[in-house]
């Protein structure tokens, strides 16, 4: 299925956000989904066949951080709920520690945090921490 314009913006302020907090401008251990991006640099799956719009491993703490941007329209779809719920598992199963970093419009921000923070606790995630980026385009 083809992206919107609106969803391959939010992955690029996804791809930026977590390059430039996480890895000092270094983009070399970054899967994103992008259509510029070759195959062999895209995200790997998961074990629940769910692929983030973003994935990296942090070397020097083996950080996982599994991103995923959303628009307004399937923000809160049950597919996205599976997602963000795999996304969950795959982290709080990850050996150090791990992030789910969000893109969504800005005015449907705190509905994406509000969704996730009530996954986590229904999941009872100790470890997974989440980020929702601000300010985003919609």
């Amino acid at each position: 299925m083809a992206e919107s314009e609106l969803h391959i913006s939010l992955v690029r302020h996804l791809f930026s956000w977590v390059k430039d907090n996480f890895f000092s401008g270094d983009t070399g251990i970054i899967y994103v989904e992008l259509p510029e991006v070759p195959k062999y640099s895209k995200p790997f799956s998961l074990c629940c066949g769910v692929r983030p719009d973003l994935s990296a491993k942090r070397p020097q703490d083996n950080l996982l951080i599994l991103g995923e941007a959303k628009t307004e329209a399937d923000l809160e779809t049950r597919h996205s709920i599976m997602q963000y719920n795999s996304y969950i598992e795959e982290c709080e199963n990850h050996s150090g520690p791990a992030i789910i970093v969000i893109a969504v419009p800005w005015f449907v921000q705190r509905t994406a945090l509000n969704l996730l923070v009530s996954l986590l606790r229904k999941k009872a995630a100790k470890k997974t921490k989440i980020q929702v980026l601000e300010k985003l385009p919609g």
